[in-house]
């Protein structure tokens, strides 16, 4: 398992879905219900560079429903660390440099990790409550 399957695996376990989960390539995909599959993935910033998680609803018969991204400024903000180059704090990003990827300066803790399982909670939740909404239709 790769950096970026891993923090995704990290991210999703905090989530009400850690057991509909699978991971792909460098792609986590999670079964909302039926025909609706959630696909999550880093999102790029620059060819080296990670900077939030995409969300796509996917119908497996249709193809995608709905696109979200969160990004981790969004999410975080900037983030005090001890490192001197950043004394106004730092949004925190993945990086690939020399062949190895991982976190710049910044490494998320459980309550960062928790904030993104939440929010990913929240848009699967908006596509379940959809489809039970719509429910057997009555005809006359």
């Amino acid at each position: 398992m790769n950096f970026l399957q891993r923090e995704l695996k990290k991210i999703l376990e905090m989530t009400q879905y850690s057991q509909e989960a699978t991971c792909i390539g460098n792609a986590s995909y999670v079964k909302v219900n039926g025909d609706v599959r959630l696909r999550l993935e880093f999102s790029r910033s620059s060819t080296s560079s990670f900077d939030g998680i995409v969300m796509t609803m996917l119908n497996r018969k249709e193809g995608p429903i709905d696109m979200n991204v969160l990004k981790f400024k969004d999410i975080w903000g900037k983030k005090s660390v001890s490192n001197p180059n950043f004394k106004d704090g730092l949004v925190p990003y993945i990086w690939e440099y020399r062949e190895k990827t991982e976190w710049y300066v910044y490494k998320p803790n459980q309550k960062d990790y928790l904030r993104l399982a939440k929010e990913i909670d929240q848009y699967i939740g908006m596509f379940q409550e959809m489809d039970l909404m719509q429910g057997p239709q009555m005809s006359m």
